[in-house]
């Protein structure tokens, strides 16, 4: 190998190094503390309760059920089935978005609070509750599902101005993200073909907690790498 093509190398590994050292610095910098605030003797109880009903929703997805995708339909059944279980008892109706991949029947669900004074003008609130066929998903994504329910089920009497409208999007992991099978790109062209007035999108994300204690995070290679190399 040519002597300056090497030395192109070095220079970029060296240059990737220092760049990855200084994006550590800077996170560990701007990281905030992670306290819970004190809460009064009537939020304790509302918190707690809050608490349980998230673990209890992360719990029936990921150890009740696992892995949900079409390669697995009667988890990605379970799952969906459990969204709508929980919609319906909490006062919701519940719209159902059918469609076909690989001979699998994919359910799009939606409960929707309509707006008090501009119903035409619709906020979505979103949340794929599909994995990757490997992983229960506790995190990627039941942490945002869990999200998705209690959200819904507290904003349920809220009557806000404009409606909000929650929707468990199905196929959003590999091999279906970013194709024509993915959930929300199905469900966003028929929102346009309703020529529905979608004003803001809030996407929940693998919402669930960190810690701090060593060894519980990890890093994807080249940050892995140079990481160890400081600690």
């Amino acid at each position: 190998m040519p002597k300056a093509r090497i030395m192109i190398y070095a220079s970029l590994l060296v240059f990737l190094g220092v760049f990855c050292l200084w994006a550590y610095k800077a996170m560990v910098d701007v990281r905030p503390s992670v306290q819970r605030p004190k809460l009064t003797k009537d939020e304790g109880p509302l918190i707690d309760d809050l608490e349980q009903r998230l673990r209890e929703h992360v719990v029936a997805l990921a150890d009740d059920i696992g892995p949900r995708d079409v390669s697995i339909p009667n988890n990605l059944k379970a799952a969906g089935d459990y969204i709508k279980g929980v919609w319906k008892r909490n006062g919701h109706e519940v719209a159902v978005q059918s469609f076909m991949v690989q001979n699998v029947a994919c359910e799009n669900l939606v409960a929707e609070i309509q707006g008090r004074s501009r119903p035409d003008e619709i906020v979505v609130v979103g949340a794929h509750y599909d994995t990757v066929s490997w992983s229960p998903g506790a995190n990627d994504n039941g942490s945002a599902v869990a999200v998705l329910l209690e959200l819904s089920r507290l904003l349920k009497n809220d009557l806000p101005e404009r409606t909000i409208r929650f929707v468990a999007f199905t196929n959003e992991e590999p091999p279906f993200f970013k194709t024509g099978s993915m959930g929300s790109l199905v469900y966003a062209k028929a929102c346009r073909s309703k020529e529905e007035n979608i004003i803001g999108m809030v996407c929940l994300e693998t919402m669930g907690y960190y810690r701090e204690e060593r060894k519980t995070q990890k890093y994807p290679l080249p940050l892995s790498f140079f990481l160890s190399l400081i600690h």
